[in-house]
């Protein structure tokens, strides 16, 4: 006979299930913003782009054999902002080259190799700001070492899903009839703002 005095799965299974609703929550709330701010067909392929990623990212952790737990789960909920962001400034650009009128597979080149050295470098030095965390020693560095881990691979997944696979989606999905949404009123504003200011 035995008896159960503590589980400590119940306190890691909770803990696991607030990061994913947590990350849940954060793409459906990202897919809105973009629908409402952008259009849907960019908003479509920024949704596609995320769990592809996250795909990566878990093939990148079998491989080298680290666990998915609460860790490195927050690492992935810090890095889906700039999952979003890789993906809405490439695939604006594209539009951006479409609505010029520009053919869509090569609008999706032009764009994305235009975007390619700034979104590299942008994810290159927020990369730089977490690498230090895997220098800690000790057992706080063993606990938090997943966190920079699971947020490095995916920002390289998401590199890669901005320049390899969206520019294949966003040829089949963007045309001209989607415009984004004018932001003119808003720039003319803040140029405003901006000189009286200076």
């Amino acid at each position: 006979d035995y008896e159960v005095r503590m589980d400590q799965s119940i306190i890691i299974q909770d803990s696991l299930n607030v990061i994913i609703s947590n990350i849940l929550m954060g793409i459906i709330l990202i897919s809105l913003l973009t629908i409402v701010l952008i259009n849907v067909r960019i908003a479509f392929i920024i949704a596609l782009g995320i769990p592809t990623s996250f795909v990566m990212g878990a093939i990148y952790f079998y491989f080298t054999g680290y666990s998915i737990n609460v860790n490195s789960l927050i690492g992935v909920l810090i890095a889906i902002g700039i999952i979003v962001d890789d993906a809405i400034v490439v695939s604006e650009n594209i539009q951006q080259y479409i609505e010029k009128g520009f053919a869509p597979k090569e609008a999706a080149f032009l764009g994305t190799k235009e975007m390619a050295k700034p979104v590299t470098i942008a994810s290159i030095t927020t990369l730089f700001s977490f690498i230090p965390l895997l220098m800690l020693s000790g057992t706080l560095g063993e606990i938090i070492r997943l966190i920079p881990i699971a947020f490095s691979a995916l920002i390289i997944a998401s590199l890669i899903e901005s320049f390899v696979f969206l520019p294949i989606h966003a040829t089949h999905t963007l045309s001209k009839e989607s415009k984004t949404l004018s932001w003119e009123k808003m720039n003319h504003l803040y140029a405003k703002s901006l000189a009286y200011l200076i």
